[in-house]
């Protein structure tokens, strides 16, 4: 039933992005003039990428759905097997956290350059959303060999959202350029009621500057969607052979399943 109703999902849509001209070239100049819902001045798969992880899905563009990546790997988390996708060549997925408190995967590219992170996990009281931005950021720019370089911002989003029953998130987003970075940061903080800890959520997204635009839709959307819709692997079949990759012993080879 799940996988049924995820496929219905998924082809809706592809419906409602057909709908809004999806395919054809002027489309794909469309996508490329792409304007933020949020920040007028960040534009094409900037645009796309930033409002996606600020809540906004847009169906307004062609790049979405993007193609599941294949012929790299497969990441299932050992404490949540929600937390799982495919990922390109070239990239590698480390666990983080084997507890449902510690529930996290950095996907690094071999050179150490680009890098995506999906972090959920249980801290002591209630820190701020923009102190844990800035504590990722810290470690991310450390990690990229950055700690010193000038930080460019593009874009910030910070606020809080109440969420039921008296609690209220509180979240804190920025875009910008360090070097020949660009990097997308967000933390979302959500206290537990009548306990001294909260639940803390961080999100990274990062490439050279002159690639960004591509790996935010072939790499990194590619890798959330895939949580979004679910099954992810049930809606593939990369060697052709008519077995979907959830089934296929061997789906990169057509010769056997």
């Amino acid at each position: 039933m799940r996988r049924q109703f995820t496929l219905l999902l998924f082809l809706l849509m592809l419906l409602i992005i057909s709908a809004c001209g999806g395919g054809g070239g002027d489309n794909a100049r469309k996508s490329d003039n792409t304007v933020s819902t949020l920040c007028p001045g960040i534009t094409g798969a900037e645009a796309i990428i930033w409002d996606f992880y600020n809540g906004i899905i847009r169906t307004d563009v062609d790049v979405l759905p993007p193609a599941v990546p294949t012929g790299g790997g497969s990441f299932m988390h050992t404490a949540n097997p929600l937390l799982s996708f495919l990922y390109p060549a070239g990239w590698n997925a480390t666990q983080i956290g084997d507890s449902i408190h510690t529930v996290g995967v950095d996907v690094i590219r071999l050179d150490m350059q680009a890098v995506w992170r999906e972090l959920n996990m249980s801290a002591n009281g209630a820190p701020t959303a923009l102190s844990v931005r800035d504590s990722v950021m810290n470690e991310l720019l450390q990690f990229l060999t950055l700690q010193n370089a000038p930080i460019q911002t593009l874009c910030t989003n910070e606020g809080t959202t109440p969420v039921g029953g008296g609690i209220t998130l509180t979240y804190s987003h920025i875009l910008f350029r360090a070097s020949n970075q660009t990097v997308y940061i967000g933390a979302a903080v959500t206290p537990l009621p009548g306990l001294p800890t909260s639940t803390v959520r961080m999100k990274v997204a990062a490439a050279p500057t002159d690639e960004f635009k591509a790996r935010a839709i072939d790499t990194f959307l590619a890798i959330d969607w895939q949580m979004l819709i679910g099954d992810s692997q049930n809606l593939i079949d990369s060697d052709g052979d008519g077995w979907h990759d959830g089934i296929d012993n061997f789906k990169f080879d057509p010769t056997k399943h």
